[in-house]
């Protein structure tokens, strides 16, 4: 029994100090502000993928002194007075003792760093880098003034490259000057790279140190804006890029697929969300992925359309009035294609004269075609009516995007297709027209002859 106590406090010991280490090493903030500052109490906040979260606050004491202390992981760190005066810093491996004070009022206005050789170059780089940046600015300003192509538009033109490339050269020296430093691995993804070359050719994504900046997800959203056709193959094509590189790391490969999720379930295209789940999520659900909160709220109903499951009750109105049991039109064919179209779609179509073909080919009993309108008028269905099947079924809530099935099934565009059998289970959701004919194929539904 004494033998099986100490090593169970022998297990214990060894935990907490593994906890110590992965927490980081133990580091003291502090340092003194201006007694004209007038507050009472500042805080720490950590920086994760360029978010401030608040992490810590304390009092400022009878010397205008303050005081942090605890385990911190590698990364920036910024302290607060307000929301609109804050100064930011790094705590490493390396320091123990970090000292901050602001002699002026306003934290920004003045810092004055020692005890981390690390910070000093920080703010020394933030400071040049501030230089660099109004003098491009101010070269830029002179340009607008004169007529393009201008000897002073010119001469505008060329200092601006000038400091530009001088800036360039600035990143690139800092960088080198310690490349392994948590500094230098984040400001060299500032570096500008000539037209051609590999984009994320300075962001590491094997570092996962650098979930602690605004490093990935600016480059991220940097890529996604300005190197990225702005269609669903183009989203798609970056995703894939983007996540295949973050794939080296799995933290990083965690942190960018959640704010992929975050970005896109915010400003959309609500299409390349879908992409990002089915793709990513669903897909690789074997992996114990972290997903975000508001993501995994979502989930839930991903994981009713998935093939497999089954089409809960629905009921649609037809153009005549009569609302009509989807369950009961499905369960009278052995294999049923929802079809949601709308008159002003294009590609509808272009799909409505093939589909037409093939059902006009099947037995009703056989292959059903349930044309989904997400028109709001009922005379644009009826004007586009003329190129459907003889049999079709058209139902609609005249609610565009807002019909009760078209929500269920997160259709974000026309034409979409789900294949359903007679019990309402889903076979497939083809992509596109090409899937869709492979499929019907694969079931032996017939096809006009080429």
């Amino acid at each position: 029994m004494i033998m099986r106590k100490k090593a169970s406090q022998i297990i214990l010991i060894f935990y907490l100090s593994l906890s110590q280490l992965l927490l980081g090493q133990s580091t003291v903030i502090q340092g003194e502000l201006n007694k004209n500052c007038g507050i009472d109490k500042i805080y720490l906040y950590e920086n994760i993928g360029g978010k401030f979260n608040p992490i810590d606050s304390c009092r400022i004491d009878q010397n205008n002194q303050y005081h942090f202390n605890g385990s911190f992981e590698t990364g920036y760190y910024s302290i607060f007075s307000s929301t609109n005066d804050w100064v930011q810093f790094i705590i490493n491996n390396k320091d123990t003792l970090i000292s901050i004070d602001f002699p002026n009022e306003k934290l920004r206005d003045s810092i004055v760093v020692e005890n981390s050789a690390e910070n000093i170059r920080l703010w020394d780089f933030i400071n040049k880098r501030r230089y660099f940046k109004s003098k491009i600015s101010e070269a830029y300003t002179q340009k607008t003034y004169h007529q393009q192509n201008s000897t002073e538009y010119n001469f505008y033109s060329k200092s601006e490259d000038s400091l530009k490339n001088l800036l360039n050269n600035f990143i690139l020296a800092t960088y080198r000057f310690d490349s392994t430093s948590f500094l230098s691995r984040t400001i060299i993804s500032d570096y500008e790279q000539l037209p051609g070359d590999d984009f994320f050719k300075y962001t590491f994504f094997t570092d996962d140190e650098l979930i602690r900046s605004g490093v990935l997800s600016l480059k991220i959203t940097q890529y996604l804006q300005f190197h990225t056709e702005y269609t669903e193959a183009g989203f798609t094509k970056s995703i894939d890029l983007i996540l295949s590189k973050a794939s080296e790391n799995q933290l990083v490969y965690e942190f960018v697929l959640n704010y992929l999720l975050d970005l896109f379930n915010n400003v959309g295209p609500d299409i390349i969300l879908d992409y990002l789940v089915n793709t990513y999520v669903l897909e690789n659900s074997c992996s114990e992925l972290d997903i975000s909160t508001v993501i995994s709220n979502k989930l839930e109903s991903y994981r009713s359309i998935q093939i497999g499951e089954k089409l809960p009750q629905f009921s649609l109105f037809d153009e005549s009035g009569t609302l009509n049991n989807i369950n009961d039109l499905i369960s009278l064919s052995n294999y049923n294609l929802l079809f949601f179209g709308s008159s002003n779609c294009a590609f509808c179509q272009e799909a409505n004269p093939v589909l037409r073909e093939i059902s006009d080919l099947n037995d009703v009993f056989f292959f059903k075609v349930i044309y989904i309108s997400l028109d709001t008028e009922l005379s644009d269905i009826l004007k586009t009516k003329a190129s459907f099947g003889h049999n079709w079924i058209v139902l609609s809530e005249l609610n565009s995007w807002d019909s009760k099935l078209a929500q269920h099934f997160m259709i974000h565009k026309t034409p979409s297709f789900i294949l359903l059998d007679n019990n309402g289970i889903i076979i497939d959701k083809p992509k596109n027209m090409e899937s869709l004919l492979n499929q019907l194929n694969f079931l032996k539904i017939k096809k006009p002859a080429k």
